[in-house]
């Protein structure tokens, strides 16, 4: 679900912006999106479904009021899916942390997708597909 384009295209766009701007470099040393950003985007991709759920537009606000328990029950899926996934390596039932795969993933492929075309891609994404395709993406106005 969480690898649906949609939160991918809110976190690179919200928080990378484009190559026009230097928001990437906040990022150089974070090797992963963080759980409390991931379940922002989450609840706030569910406001924008719901401003549309009858067909119609209709505004919603954004709110603390209206979407905190919302956002903490979310939060705490995302932290219980962490322990699980822990708890599936441990196990040997997995081969890696789908949760932080999937955390890292998110960075790499916006960093990748905001890159200055200008400046030298970081070696570590050089060989990522996820990265490849943002670049992809970005270059033939997709993203």
């Amino acid at each position: 679900m969480f690898l649906n384009v949609i939160f991918q295209r809110v976190y690179t766009g919200y928080w990378f912006g484009t190559n026009e701007n230097d928001q990437v470099v906040y990022f150089k040393d974070k090797t992963r999106i963080k759980l409390v950003t991931l379940a922002f985007i989450i609840v706030a991709v569910l406001c924008a479904t719901q401003e549309w759920s009858t067909g119609r537009w209709k505004n919603r606000k954004f709110s603390h009021s209206a979407y905190f328990t919302t956002y903490k029950a979310t939060l705490n899926g995302l932290k219980r899916w962490l322990k699980h996934s822990e708890d599936q390596v441990q196990d040997n039932r997995a081969a890696s942390n789908a949760t932080i795969d999937l955390q890292e993933r998110m960075l790499r492929v916006a960093r990748a997708a905001s890159f200055n075309p200008e400046e030298e891609l970081p070696q570590e994404d050089d060989g990522d597909l996820f990265s490849l395709n943002a670049m992809f993406s970005v270059a033939s106005g997709d993203a």
